[in-house]
């Protein structure tokens, strides 16, 4: 047998994921997860229902790193009898199909059993209840959507629970929870959320169709190049085509009524607290406008327009 290095560069560094700093949400999954066996005794605990969130280390205004991200654990519910990783469409499908519980089967929602609830002493929702207490909407969370996770950034730590008994034993759990929060995803762009105001509306918008867009993949992929907005541009063009941008991501692969779609994009407009005020008559006006909206259709492929119905492109 080998002897052991007793240098620090040698020694085993257990694997725990991200435990504290600031971070990005870079994926979000649920999952059937196993921890291996214990190396000393051989004991296995059987495989459960988690969260899984690959998380990015960042700076304090929220830039990425280099470093690679790590993954965070957190159990939902260790009967699969009860619940398993399921598949929705979009967030609102309510009748996710149940992708079964064979084990490191993935989903981006919970299947539950009719009747079940998770647990609110799981590490998942102590997880997501520092979430709220920061600020991030209860109503995003109660959809259930992995998927919103995405793009989550902020400061998060680990910290002790209160003790209790677990299998005979006492046991104090950790908790990893959110204490501060940067970004909220819902509240941004594909590009980033900017004001919008004059100069914030302009500059969302450029950032938004300034990359070649192709129908299919309102992500950017390769395809023909829209425009970029530029300084003399009207400031309602550009808050209005950053609306636009903003709810093609969001809806992609989905249809919506142009009286619908203008409702969305409206209440977005007069909920942003910072936008330019005298903005909304005319931004109003273009999101009515059917040849303006055409136009913008064929800058930034999107999406189509066929007898007053929307049809975003998928996503990649």
């Amino acid at each position: 047998m080998p002897k052991a290095s007793f240098a620090s560069r040698d020694a085993y560094e257990p694997k725990l994921g991200f435990q504290e700093g600031n971070f990005e949400v870079v994926s979000a999954c649920t999952k059937v997860f196993q921890y291996p066996p214990n190396k000393e005794s051989g004991e296995q605990f059987p495989p459960f229902l988690c969260a899984m969130l690959m998380m990015a280390k960042t700076d304090e205004q929220g830039n990425r790193l280099d470093d690679e991200p790590q993954e965070k654990i957190l159990r939902i519910e260790k009967d699969l009898e009860k619940m398993r990783p399921g598949r929705a469409d979009s967030r609102d499908d309510a009748e996710p199909e149940d992708l079964g519980a064979e084990l490191d089967t993935e989903g981006n929602t919970v299947f539950c059993e009719e009747g079940q609830k998770i647990n609110v002493n799981s590490a998942f929702i102590v997880f997501t209840k520092s979430l709220e207490e920061k600020g991030f909407k209860s109503e995003i969370l109660g959809a259930g959507f992995l998927p919103d996770l995405v793009g989550t950034k902020g400061h998060g730590k680990t910290e002790k629970g209160t003790k209790r008994s677990i299998g005979g034993r006492d046991v104090e759990p950790a908790y990893f929870i959110v204490d501060r929060l940067l970004v909220r995803p819902y509240e941004k762009s594909a590009s980033g959320k900017k004001p919008m105001g004059k100069a914030g509306a302009r500059e969302t918008a450029a950032a938004a169709v300034a990359t070649p867009a192709k129908a299919g993949k309102p992500n950017g992929s390769a395809g023909a190049a829209a425009p970029p907005v530029t300084a003399a541009s009207d400031d309602a063009d550009a808050v209005a085509t950053a609306l636009l941008v903003e709810l093609s991501s969001e809806l992609a692969g989905e249809t919506r009524e142009a009286k619908k779609l203008f409702a969305m994009a409206y209440s977005r407009l007069v909920k942003d607290k910072a936008r330019d005020k005298k903005l909304d008559k005319p931004v109003s006006d273009l999101l009515k406008d059917e040849d303006w909206l055409a136009v913008k259709a064929a800058e930034l492929e999107l999406y189509q327009i066929e007898d007053g119905v929307f049809t975003f492109a998928a996503a990649a």
